[in-house]
Parts: structure tokens; sequence; C-alpha cells
């Protein structure tokens, strides 16, 4: 026990100080992978980083600007300092002391004001030759130059983006490498450790098979001694145990005896009491009926009383509403009788003002066409006697119908000539009078004709504005028919129910049962698919959790049987009602099938004439008179404006 127990401690030491390497060794290549990431981010990649475009040619611009003001500043500085050597000197000693090596802080001190002095009398005295000198003309800016030099800078730092972007490749193919070759590692340590600690289990189980079999052995021989006191202890406990048993029931029994002797003299003091209070029950009963059937009588009487005026009540009102109900149908049928009449006059008047107005079309339209006549019928004549001449005859032209044609052409062209120089020479203000008097007729022509069409389509808007409105008043009617003979039919079916007793049955209240009857009748065993529970099996499922040790979840589950016993029945139902109609289904499925062989077009074209048959028996049922002559005169209307337009 002892070697097995110490060999097992071995082998977890030897397990977790090889876990504990691995965990170490997996620390420092975490450690050494993130120092490389901090280096690059530390030191390369500020080095590389690439900026946006706009900033950095904002950047470069600013540097170059700044160059250029240095440079002006500097070339300032360089002219004050030529001028002041060429100004001539204050005196020799102010000379002698500028240019001694080392004179004294005092000597010092006083050639510099000395200096400042004459450099500011020399400024004074060239002061117009400095306000009037001449403007140096502004450098312009080397831009040229400037973006060669920044295009250079550009290639130069994507050659550098490129260097690094490929040592880091390299860098990332190598973390790779390093990577997987621990990871492979890693993996060929834990199978060789698995196959290790599987060698070392079969070792061990080898080693203690022996001292297993000496263990079991001592174990039955000691068992098989200490069996016998055992049993014998146990006997003597199970004997004492008996006796406490016996003397507690004992006791028990003889309580219970005295209690219900007790119980006894209880009950017969109770019942001579309920006896007693029972009998005085009877006699207040038998006093407090006369007492109630005065009070219930004064009771019905102030009921009645109350329920006849407010039946009188009701009744006034019923007939007040009644009655302007039927003043306001009546005023109603008055105005629309009124304003059908108005608009059936309407309609009249626009009738016989187009008729007219195309009477007067057709007149004017024959007064134009006979002012055109004369001259028509002697170009005729002159034409059909040239067609005469050429269809001649030879034996015409011999016997001398062509001298008799030609003589009677040669008089017709002379009347016709005629005719134009009478036309021209002395009827020519009579022609601008016809022309005129021409034109007018063609204008009143026109408008003639415009308010003719204007007349048609003000009768057509109201003709169909009428039969709309008649349309809708009729529908309207006969829905207020029906509403009513359904009303009157519900009246004449509405059901009093009564008790056996001869009483009205309160519990039918508006043609419904109260809930409490339809709740009860659930629990009878009379079942249909309205009062099933479509989830009843689901539900019980979900609830067989729940327990049933109080009445509340005892009722529950009585009433998830109840709903499933339903349900049951009920699928029964369906299923006898669905084999009872099979042949009947069977032949409805075929002439579906037949109707679904139709093509989908000609079922719209079908309904789509239904429709138009409906229209057409709905416009001779209203103005006895077919839809389609209104079709007919529509296009009479576009025959005559296409004529007008002719003309």
């Amino acid at each position: 026990m002892r070697s097995s127990a110490l060999n097992a401690r071995l082998v977890s030491v030897d397990a977790a100080w090889v876990c504990a390497a691995e965990r170490d060794e997996a620390r420092e290549a975490k450690e050494r992978r993130e120092a490389l990431a901090r280096r690059i981010s530390e030191q390369i990649a500020p080095k590389f980083a690439l900026e946006p475009a706009d900033a950095r040619l904002a950047r470069e611009l600013l540097n170059l600007h700044c160059d250029r003001r240095a440079q002006q500043k500097r070339a300032l500085h360089n002219e004050a300092r030529n001028k002041l050597r060429g100004l001539p000197a204050a005196n020799n000693n102010n000379n002698q002391q500028l240019r001694s090596p080392t004179p004294p802080p005092s000597v010092k001190a006083a050639s510099v004001y000395a200096a400042e002095n004459v450099r500011l009398a020399a400024l004074l005295r060239d002061r117009e030759t400095l306000l009037h000198r001449p403007r140096r003309k502004k450098r312009r800016p080397h831009i040229v130059d400037d973006l060669l030099a920044l295009e250079k800078r550009y290639a130069m730092s994507a050659a550098r983006l490129q260097k690094w972007w490929r040592a880091c490749l390299r860098r990332a193919f190598w973390a790779t490498y390093v990577r997987k070759t621990s990871a492979s590692v890693a993996i060929q340590r834990v199978a060789r450790g698995m196959l290790c600690r599987g060698w070392v289990r079969v070792w061990h189980a080898s080693r203690t098979s022996g001292a297993s079999q000496i263990q079991a052995a001592f174990r039955g021989f000691y068992v098989r001694r200490v069996v016998a006191a055992w049993v014998r202890w146990e006997r003597v406990n199970v004997c004492r145990m008996q006796a406490v048993v016996r003397g507690h029931f004992a006791r028990t029994r003889a309580r219970r005896r005295q209690q219900s002797v007790a119980a006894l003299h209880i009950q017969t003091l109770w019942r001579g009491f309920a006896s007693r209070k029972q009998s005085d029950l009877l006699w207040l009963a038998q006093k407090a009926v006369h007492l109630q059937r005065l009070v219930r009588g004064a009771l019905a009487r102030k009921a009645v009383r109350g329920l006849r005026l407010r039946a009188e009540v009701a009744a006034t009102q019923l007939q007040r509403m009644f009655r302007g109900v039927r003043a306001r149908q009546a005023v109603g049928e008055l105005l629309r009788d009124r304003e059908t009449s108005n608009r059936q006059e309407l309609m009249r008047v626009l009738e016989v003002e187009e008729e007219w107005h195309r009477v007067q079309r057709e007149k004017m339209a024959k007064r134009l066409e006979r002012l055109q006549l004369v001259d028509e019928c002697m170009e005729s004549i002159y034409l059909d006697m040239q067609t005469q001449r050429l269809r001649v005859s030879p034996r015409a032209i011999e016997q001398g119908w062509v001298e008799e044609m030609e003589g009677k052409m040669k008089l017709q062209r002379a009347a016709i000539t005629k005719l134009k120089l009478e036309t021209v020479f002395q009827l020519g203000l009579e022609l601008k009078q016809k022309e005129e008097l021409l034109l007018d007729f063609r204008r009143r022509l026109r408008d003639l004709e415009e308010r003719r069409r204007n007349f048609e389509i003000w009768r057509e808007e109201e003709f169909l504005s009428y039969w709309e409105r008649e349309c809708l008043y009729q529908h309207t009617q006969r829905l207020a028919d029906r509403r009513k003979k359904v009303a009157d039919q519900r009246r004449r079916w509405a059901i009093t129910r009564y008790h056996r007793s001869g009483k009205p049955d309160k519990r039918w209240k508006c043609g419904k049962w109260a809930p409490d009857v339809l709740d009860a009748a659930k629990k009878k065993e009379v079942f249909c698919l309205a009062n099933a529970d479509l989830l009843a099996i689901i539900q019980s499922k979900w609830k067989q959790h729940v327990g049933i040790d109080d009445v509340s979840s005892t009722i529950g589950r009585v009433d998830d049987l109840a709903n499933q016993v339903t349900f049951v029945s009920a699928q029964a139902q369906m299923e006898q009602v669905k084999r009872l109609f099979d042949p009947v289904m069977d032949d409805v499925e075929q002439v579906s099938a037949k109707a679904a062989k139709i093509p989908w077009p000609l079922l719209d074209q079908l309904a789509s004439e239904r429709r138009k048959l409906e229209e057409e028996k709905t416009m001779f049922k209203v103005w006895k008179k077919s839809h389609v002559s209104l079709r007919y005169s529509t296009a009479g209307a576009s025959e005559n404006s296409s004529n007008r337009a002719h003309l």
C-alpha cells in the first residue's frame, strides 16, 4: 500500500514538474513575442509611418514659407550692414577706440554709444534716399524645383516603406514558423507524456495486484470473526426497541379510548342544543314567512311602478325617435324627388339645346354649299363635255357630232369666260362681301359646333352623375330594406326561456346564455368542437410537474382530463363526418380540378363580360333603354366632329 501511494505521488510530482516547465516555456514565448511587437511599434513604425497627403503637403509648404522668410530677413540685415560700413567716420579717436583690440570697459561703452550716434546721424541724413529708393522685385518661388524635390522625397519614402514592409513580411514568416515549430513540439510532448503515463499505469497495476489479493483475504477473515458478536448485540437492541414501541402503542390506545368517551358526552350536549335551536328556528320561520310575504309584495308593487314609469318614458322616447326618422325620411324623399325632377329637366334642356345647335349647324353648312355650287356646276359641265368629246366614236365623227360638240364647247367656254369676266370686273366688291360672309358663316359654324359639343359633354356628365346617384340611392334602400327584414325576422325568432316552475329564466339574456351556464354545460358528457380546447393534450404535458396535494390542483387536473376527453371526442366526430362526406367531396374535387384546367385569361374575360351584362341590365332597368344607345350617340357625335373638321 505504501509503495503504491509512493509511486503515485512520484508520478504526480513528475507530471507537475512537466506541466510547470511547459507553462514556463509558453510564458517565455509569449513575453518574447510581446517584446518584439513593442520594439517594432516604438522604433520602426514611427520612422516609416505614413502621413495623410494633405497634412504632408501643408507641412512642406509651411517649411518652404519659413525658409523664404528667413532668407529675406538675412538679405535685409546684410544690406543694412553694408550701408553702415560705407558711412564716414565721426572722428579718428572714435575709430581708434573701435579698432583697439582690448579697450577698457568705459572706453568700450563710449565707443558703442558713439557708433550708435554715428549710425543714427547717417540714417537721418540719408532718410530721403532710403525712403525713395526703388523697391526690389519679389523673388518668384521655384515651384517646379520644389515639386521635383517633393517627388524625389516621395520616391525615397516609398522605397523605405517597401523595404520596411518586406522586412515585416520576413519577420512575420519567421514568427509563424517559430510558432508552428513550438506548437508541434508541444503536441509531441503531450503525446509522449500520455504514452508514458499509460505505461506507468500498467506497470503500477501489475505491481499492486498481489497486495490487493492479500488485503481481500484479511478483510474476509476480519468480517467473519466480527459478524457473530455484531448479530448478538443487534438482537438485544431489537428486543429493547420492541418493548418501547409496544408500550407506546398501548398508551396511545388508552388515550384514544378516553377521548372517545369525552367526545360522546360532548356530542350529546351539542345535539340537545342543536335540536332546541332548530325548533326555535322553525317557529321563527313560520312567523317570518308572513313578514317576508308582506315585504316582498310591497317591494314588488314598487318595482312594478318603477318599471311601468320607465316603460312609458321609453315608449315615448321610441315614438319620438320613430316619428323623427319617418319625418326625416319623408323630407329626404321630397328633396330627392325635387332634385331628380330638376336634374331630368336640366338634361332635357341640354338635349334640346344640343339638337337645336345641330340643326342650325346643318342649315349653315347647306347654305355654304349653295354659295359654292354655281361655279362648281359650270366647271363640271365643261369637264363633262371634254370627257364626251374624247369618248366620241369614229362613226359619230363622220356624221358631224364632233363639230357640233366643239361648237357647244366653244359656247360653254365663252359662257365660262363671260362669267369669270363678270366675276372679276363687275362682281369684285360683291365677291369680297361674299368672302367676308363666308368667313363669318364658317366662324359661326365653328362656334355652333363647339357649343353643341359642350352641351353634349354637359348632358353626358349630368346623365352619369344622375345615374350614379340613382344607383347609390337604390343600393342604400336595398341595404336598409334588408336590415329591416333581418331585424323583423330576428324579432319573430326572439324567444323567452322559462323554468319548470313557470318563471322566466334570467340566465338567457340578449339571445345568449350566461357564462356560468356555459361553464356548467362543459362539465356534462355532451361534447362538441366549439367547446374543445385544441391545446388540451399539450397543456397536460406541460403541467405534469404540478402536484395534486391541495384541492385547487386536483380540480385543475380534473378539468384538464375533461378537456382532453372533449378534444378526443371532437376529433372522432370530425373523422365520422369526413367519412360520411367522402363521396360528395370526391365529386367536388373533380369539378374544381376541371375548373382549374381552364386558362386564367378566359376566366377573366368571362368575368368582364358578366360585369358588362350586369351594367346593361341595370341601365335597362333604371332608364328603360340600353347603354348602347349612349355609345351610338357618342359615335354619331364623333362622326359629326370629323365631318365638321372636313368642312
